[in-house]
């Protein structure tokens, strides 16, 4: 299939999840909305300050006249994937998609969803910051100065709640204090001395790094038949790395997956997630991802079949902050 192929099936998907919002179907939107990225995340946008011959240059770029047109494609997309959240009362994902947008630039949408999705979740401060920012870029929307209006409503009633959560026990520290005097009979708090302190911190234990498993499989297999592609999303501490497969992006997962039918080989370096087809005459769904940053081990690593995704666990073998999930990421 053609770049130009390529982009034109994207956008119609885009146009079929339009429909699909407008009908109130917003499951069904947001799988259309994840196979645009099926087409245009492998894309390569052209620099025009490329002097490259036509023929050492790569066959997935953009042409020059349609970048612009990618570029809306995929800021739009994922606009309306935050809207689709915020029906769905999904907020934490609004928040994650308006912040793909907003890695690319200020965006009053972005901001305007963003800000929703905060004020639902009781975040007043970020949903007013948002809100704010929102009408900075698009101070004739009325629609911005209605929620922040609305915010101060919800800004009251988390006020009341943590009046009543902690007014109690305020009233009674005030109390104590007015009621305490101090006497010879009365309990002394005794002090540590500081040498004593430091000994304590000095004693402590290294933590020990975890060493290299030379029995560990060092690169899981590779599909053995054509699978249909999956998208994925992550997140990462210095202890772990968690890749999540979420159901929405396909009409066959969309209504959840058995676990009976989902697998996973972990190596040191990679990973092959498959989900069995529904019917035994399509390909199955796969993801492999290889060339990881740093090593995992894989005797620690897991996966959890969820009702509306898989999530993936990998333990690192050493404790740090990865600056990219794989090694040929720039």
């Amino acid at each position: 299939m053609s770049v130009l192929d390529q982009i034109k099936q994207a956008e119609e998907f885009k146009e079929a999840g339009n429909g699909q919002f407008k009908e109130g179907n917003y499951k069904r939107a947001l799988a259309s909305y994840h196979k645009v990225f099926l087409y245009v995340n492998g894309l390569q946008i052209s620099s025009e300050r490329s002097a490259l011959p036509e023929e050492s240059r790569s066959t997935n770029v953009v042409p020059k006249d349609r970048v612009e047109d990618v570029k809306r494609l995929k800021l739009t997309t994922n606009l309306n994937m935050a809207a689709c959240y915020l029906k769905l009362d999904d907020h934490q994902k609004c928040v994650d998609t308006c912040g793909k947008v907003l890695e690319a630039g200020a965006n009053s949408k972005a901001f305007f969803r963003r800000g929703q999705a905060y004020a639902a979740m009781k975040n007043v401060e970020g949903a007013r910051n948002d809100f704010q920012r929102a009408r900075e870029l698009a101070p004739d929307d009325p629609a911005i100065n209605a929620e922040l209006r609305r915010l101060k409503s919800v800004a009251a009633q988390v006020d009341e709640k943590e009046k009543k959560t902690f007014g109690g026990m305020f009233d009674r520290m005030k109390h104590d204090k007015e009621d305490s005097h101090e006497c010879d009979e009365c309990p002394r708090i005794e002090e540590i001395e500081e040498t004593e302190e430091v000994q304590a911190d000095e004693a402590k234990p290294e933590p020990k790094a975890r060493t290299i498993d030379t029995d560990a499989l060092d690169d899981a297999r590779k599909p053995e038949q054509a699978v249909r592609p999956l998208v994925y999303s992550h997140t990462q501490s210095e202890e772990e790395v968690k890749i999540y497969v979420s159901f929405d992006q396909h009409d066959e997962l969309i209504d959840g997956v058995a676990a009976s039918r989902v697998s996973c080989e972990f190596g040191e370096w990679s990973f092959f997630l498959q989900i069995q087809a529904s019917e035994p005459d399509q390909a199955p769904f796969g993801l492999r991802l290889g060339d990881f940053f740093r090593r995992v081990d894989p005797k620690l690593c897991k996966f959890a079949v969820r009702s509306s995704r898989i999530t993936l666990t990998f333990v690192k073998r050493e404790k740090e902050h990865w600056f990219n999930l794989l090694q040929r990421q720039g």
